[in-house]
């Protein structure tokens, strides 16, 4: 929480380091409305290798999307791995995703930072609208392993996955139009 990061940024006695400073300990939840963010790792630590990973939180969250959406491994026609900590720097993440979960299709990484999001859900769309039935777009982010405690961007960083799979259909709702830059 708040009073956790707080501790983390201004040390045990945060409370009068903030008031010191003017720093205002409400100001996070008030203006961002942040008051929890999950960490897989506390910023500012050695990195042991025990704290899960991008592509732990990715596949967390690929198996409950595909489960609700009905759609099996080898239904897929294509992964799309998002992420900008990825685990890896020379291989791409949606590899092993795919890997993970059992899929033989066609997988790619979109690494366009913050954007990467709206990037996939595009090319997503039109790999569907170019005759795919079936796209995974898994996202996994580990912020917590690369977040300054010696700066107020500590406040900004959480972790989480999320997953979506896209599907072709005959009268539902379809991309009406996108522009990328």
């Amino acid at each position: 929480d708040n009073e956790a990061v707080h501790a983390l940024r201004f040390g045990a006695n945060w409370r009068r380091e903030m008031a010191r400073q003017g720093a205002d300990p409400g100001y996070y939840e008030a203006k961002l409305g942040v008051h929890r963010r999950y960490w897989v790792h506390t910023p500012g630590r050695e990195n042991t290798g025990e704290a899960l990973t991008a592509l732990d939180l990715m596949v967390a969250a690929a198996i409950p999307a595909m489960e609700r959406a009905g759609v099996g491994p080898h239904e897929l026609d294509a992964v799309i791995g998002v992420s900008i900590t990825s685990p890896f720097y020379t291989t791409a993440v949606s590899a092993h995703l795919a890997h993970q979960l059992g899929v033989q299709a066609p997988a790619f990484d979109m690494r366009t930072g913050c954007a990467s999001g709206i990037f996939a859900l595009v090319v997503a769309a039109q790999l569907i609208e170019g005759g795919a039935h079936h796209v995974l777009i898994a996202c996994g982010d580990t912020n917590s392993k690369i977040l300054d405690p010696s700066n107020n961007t500590v406040y900004a960083g959480g972790d989480a996955g999320a997953a979506v799979v896209l599907s072709r259909s005959v009268g539902a709702a379809a991309m009406l139009a996108h522009y990328l830059d």
